[in-house]
C-alpha cells in the first residue's frame, strides 16, 4: 500500500459504516458545499475529468454523494472502470454512470425530494488524484417549481449535519463576482468552524467578472480570512459545453487564464484545478494521519460498549429441551424478585441520584405527606359552636342539662376519628402506586427480551398488589373502627380542663324551686292555644355564656382526645402498610409469580421472543461487526510506508511540535546496516541516521538539518554527531534518546 493509500483506508472505513443506520464514528473526510449555481458541480467534475455527474438548474444533487477516487497507473492496460456501493455492477460507461446516479437519487428521493442517505461511488480512473470527496445538495432560499417550501430546510439540515462533523474539512465553493459576505455557503461553514480552521474556500467564475476589477484582496484573505485559505479555478462556460470543448482543453484554457491575467500571473502556481486537486488530496492525506490515533481509540472504546450491549440483549442460549426453558423462566423470575427487593430495600447498584425512587419514596410518603397531614389537622375547623350546642341538647333529651354530658362528646369525637379512614386509605394507594412503578421501571434487558413473559409477570405482580391492597385497607379501616368504637376517657395522657368544668358546673346548679316559700308574682293568663312546633329547630342565634363555655368544654375535650388518636394512628397506618403491603409484596412475589407462572406447557409461548429486541439486537449485531471490521482496516495504517502514528512514539512535554507529525520517513533495511530519513512537504532532508548493528548495541551516525532560515532570517546551523542505541534497552527509552536529539524547531 503507498503512501497516499491512507485515504483508501477511510474510503474502506465509510462502507463499513455506511451499512449501519446511524454510523458510531465521524470519520474525517472532505465536504464539498455550495450554493445551487456556485459551480459546485463543474469544480467537481473537472477534478475527476469525467462528465458523469447530473448538471443543471434548480436542485440537482438531491442526496449526498461520496466520490471516492482511487487512480490507477497511465501505462497499464487496465480499464477505467466504477462501482457504486448499492450495486455490485462495474460500470465502464460514464453515462451509464450517469443515469445510475439518477436512478438511484429518484429511489432515495423520489418526487424532487431530498435525502440524507448517500451515494457511494468508487472511482478507478487513470491521471486523477488520491482523494474522497463528499457532495452535498446546493443550499438555496427558495424552492424550485413542484417542491415544497420545507426542501429549503431539509437540504440546510442535511448539509450541516455534515459541516458540524469536527473531523470534516470544508470546501466551499463560491463564485468570485458576488458578494461572498451574502453567499449560503459561506454563512453555513462559518456557523460549524467560526474561525475558519478546517475551511478552505474554491473561488469560481473569475473569468465572468468586469474586465477592471479582480479578486486579489480576497484571495490573499484581505476580506476574509480562512486557515485553508481561498484556491481560484475556472470552470467551463455554457458556451464551452454547447462547444463541447474538453475538460482537458478546458485544463488548458484555465491555466492559460491564470499565467496571462495582469493580476493573477504572479500567484498563477498557486490557481486551477490541478493546484486545487493536489492540495486536497495533501490536506485529507494529512487530516487523516492526524486522526487516525483518535479514530483507534474511539473504535476500541466503542467497540467496548457495543459488546456490553449486545450481551444484555444476547441473554442465554436456550436448547429445545423444556427443563432448561424452565430454568431459564426460574432465573428470569428470581432475577426480577431480586431487583424489586434491592429497589425498596435501597440496596440496588442502580441507585437514582436525580430523584426519590423505591423504598425511599415510600418514606417520604408515610412521613412528609401522611403523618404531616395528619398532624396538620385541626378539628375545630370542622365543627361550629351550634353543633355542638345542638348535640348537647339532643343527648339530655326531655330534661335540662346539669352537667355536660359525656354522650354528646363521644357523638362528636367519634364523628371526626372516622373522617381518618380517607386520609389512611389514600396513603395506601400512593404506596401501592409506587410498588407498581417500581415493577414497571425494572431495568432487566435479557427480561425484556421476552415480551410474553414480562407482561405475563407485570399482570401477575399487578394483581398480587391489589389484592394486598384489599386486605391492607381492611386492616386500616379497622385500625380506625376501633378508635372510633370505644373512646377511652380514662386514657392516662387524656387531659381533663378540670377549671373550666368547676365553672360551668357552679353556673347550671338547681333552681331552688323546692328548697323556699317565696312564691313568684302571679301573671295573668294567656292563651291555652300553644303555638305550632317548628319543623326543624336549630341553634341559632347569640349563644349565652352558659352556651359558649359548654361548646369550650366539648371543643377541649376533642382536642385532647383527638390528639391521642392523632398520634396512635399516625404510627400504626405506616407500619401496617409496611407489613401488610410492602415487606409481603417483597418477600412473597416470587412463590406468586412461580404458582402463577412456572406452567411447563406455556415455556414456549412464554418464551417467545419480543420482535422489536430481535430487531435491536440484530441491528446492535451488526454495529459491533462493523466496528470490529473498522478495528481491523484502522490497523493496515501502521503498514503504511511513512505513516506516523503519534502513539507509537513518547509525548513530549514541550510547546514544540514533535517533528515526526509533519514528515515522512524513508527507510532501508539490510541486515545488519539500517538507515532512514526524515523529510518534510518539500522533500528537505530534515534528519537522517544510519547505524551498524552486533548483538548487544547499535552504533549510529546522525545528521539533523534545521530550517534553512529562523525567524529573524538568520541562518540555521547543521548538528552532527553519534549515539549508541541498546538492544537491551527498551523501544521507548530508545525511541526517547532519539527524540531528544531532534527536538528541535516547530515543524
Amino acid at each position: 500500500m503507498s503512501y497516499n493509500n491512507v485515504i483508501q483506508i477511510v474510503n474502506q472505513l465509510q462502507i463499513a459504516m455506511a451499512e449501519l443506520e446511524s454510523p458510531p464514528l465521524d470519520l474525517p473526510q472532505i465536504v464539498v458545499c455550495g450554493s445551487q449555481s456556485s459551480g459546485k458541480s463543474a469544480v467537481l467534475t473537472k477534478i475527476i475529468g469525467k462528465d458523469f455527474l447530473p448538471q443543471g438548474t434548480g436542485i440537482v444533487t438531491r442526496c449526498p454523494i461520496v466520490l471516492q477516487l482511487s487512480p490507477i497507473n497511465p501505462q497499464s492496460n487496465q480499464k477505467e472502470f466504477a462501482t457504486f456501493h448499492h450495486n455490485s455492477k462495474v460500470f465502464y460507461d460514464f453515462d451509464e454512470i450517469k443515469e445510475e446516479i439518477k436512478t438511484e437519487t429518484e429511489r432515495l428521493a423520489p418526487k424532487l425530494s431530498v435525502s440524507q442517505s448517500p451515494i457511494y461511488l468508487s472511482l478507478h480512473l487513470k491521471n486523477i488524484p488520491e482523494l474522497t470527496l463528499v457532495d452535498l445538495p446546493g443550499l438555496t432560499n427558495i424552492p424550485t417549481n413542484y417542491q415544497p417550501q420545507e426542501i429549503v430546510d431539509q437540504i440546510r439540515e442535511i448539509v450541516f449535519s455534515y459541516l458540524r462533523n469536527e473531523n470534516a474539512l470544508i470546501v466551499v465553493v463560491t463564485p468570485a463576482n458576488q458578494d461572498i459576505a451574502n453567499d449560503l455557503a459561506i454563512k453555513a461553514a462559518q456557523q460549524f468552524d467560526s474561525e475558519g480552521k478546517r475551511t478552505l474556500c474554491v473561488l469560481t467564475k473569475l473569468d465572468l467578472m468586469d474586465q477592471e476589477t479582480h479578486a486579489m484582496e480576497l484571495i490573499e484573505g484581505k476580506i476574509l480570512s480562512l486557515k485553508l485559505g481561498f484556491i481560484p479555478v475556472v470552470n467551463r462556460s455554457q458556451k464551452d459545453l454547447n462547444q463541447k470543448i474538453s475538460i482537458q482543453k478546458s485544463l488548458e484554457n484555465e491555466k492559460n487564464f491564470f499565467e496571462t491575467h495582469n493580476q493573477y500571473k504572479q500567484i498563477a502556481y498557486k490557481c486551477g484545478t490541478k493546484y486545487l486537486s493536489e492540495q486536497l488530496s495533501e490536506l485529507l492525506i494529512n487530516h487523516i494521519k492526524a486522526q487516525i490515533p483518535v479514530l483507534q481509540e474511539q473504535i476500541s472504546t466503542r467497540i467496548s460498549k457495543t459488546k456490553l450491549e449486545y450481551e444484555s440483549l444476547r441473554g442465554d442460549s436456550l436448547t429445545e429441551k423444556s427443563n432448561s426453558k424452565g430454568e431459564q423462566i426460574i432465573r428470569l423470575l428470581h432475577k426480577f424478585c431480586q431487583e424489586n427487593t434491592e429497589t425498596i430495600n435501597g440496596t440496588s447498584t442502580k441507585i437514582e441520584t436525580n430523584k426519590l425512587y423505591g423504598g425511599s419514596l415510600i418514606n417520604y410518603i408515610f412521613n412528609d405527606i401522611f403523618v404531616r397531614f395528619m398532624s396538620e389537622i385541626d378539628i375545630t375547623e370542622g365543627i361550629s359552636k351550634h353543633e355542638i350546642i345542638n348535640t348537647i341538647r339532643n343527648c339530655a333529651g326531655p330534661r335540662n342539662n346539669f352537667l355536660v354530658p359525656e354522650k354528646a362528646f363521644e357523638i362528636l369525637i367519634t364523628r371526626e376519628i372516622l373522617k381518618l379512614e380517607t386520609p389512611c386509605l389514600k396513603c395506601i394507594d400512593q404506596v401501592a402506586e409506587e410498588l407498581n412503578k417500581i415493577i414497571k421501571s425494572l431495568d432487566l434487558p435479557e427480561f425484556s427480551q421476552y415480551h410474553n413473559l414480562q407482561n405475563q409477570v407485570l399482570q401477575v405482580s399487578s394483581q398480587f398488589i391489589k389484592f394486598l391492597v384489599k386486605k391492607t385497607k381492611k386492616f386500616a379501616r379497622n385500625l380506625v373502627q376501633i378508635e372510633s368504637a370505644y373512646i377511652n376517657t380514662g386514657h392516662p395522657h387524656f387531659q381533663y380542663p378540670t377549671d373550666l368544668i368547676t365553672q360551668i358546673t357552679a353556673q347550671k346548679r338547681p333552681k331552688d324551686f323546692f328548697l323556699t316559700n317565696e312564691t313568684k308574682p302571679k301573671v295573668a293568663r294567656k292563651s291555652t292555644d300553644l303555638p305550632p312546633v317548628p319543623s326543624v329547630i336549630r341553634s341559632v342565634g347569640e349563644l349565652s355564656e352558659s352556651q359558649k363555655k359548654d361548646a369550650t368544654l366539648i371543643y377541649q375535650l376533642m382536642k385532647n382526645y383527638f390528639e391521642i388518636v392523632q398520634t396512635k394512628i399516625s404510627d400504626s397506618i405506616p407500619k401496617s402498610i409496611l407489613h401488610f403491603l410492602v415487606y409481603h409484596f417483597r418477600d412473597n412475589l416470587l412463590p406468586v409469580l412461580h404458582s402463577h407462572i412456572y406452567q411447563p406447557e406455556n415455556f414456549d409461548k412464554l418464551l417467545e421472543e419480543n420482535q422489536v429486541e430481535v430487531e435491536k439486537r440484530k441491528k446492535c449485531y451488526q454495529k459491533l461487526e462493523s466496528l470490529k471490521k473498522a478495528k481491523k482496516i484502522i490497523k493496515q495504517v501502521t503498514d503504511v510506508p511513512g505513516f506516523y502514528s503519534e502513539n507509537s512514539f513518547p509525548k513530549v512535554k514541550s510547546k514544540q511540535k514533535h517533528i515526526f507529525s509533519s514528515s515522512k520517513i524513508i527507510k532501508e533495511n539490510d541486515e545488519k546496516n539500517q538507515s532512514f530519513e526524515i523529510k518534510d512537504s518539500n522533500d528537505s532532508n530534515l534528519f537522517s541516521f544510519s547505524h551498524v548493528s552486533n548483538e548487544n548495541q547499535s552504533r549510529s551516525l546522525f545528521d539533523v538539518n534545521r530550517s534553512n532560515r529562523s525567524k529573524d532570517n538568520t541562518p540555521r546551523r547543521r548538528r552532527s554527531g553519534s549515539f549508541t542505541l541498546s538492544r537491551n534497552r527498551k523501544r521507548s527509552d530508545n525511541l526517547e534518546k532519539i527524540d531528544s536529539l531532534i527536538k528541535f524547531g516547530n515543524w
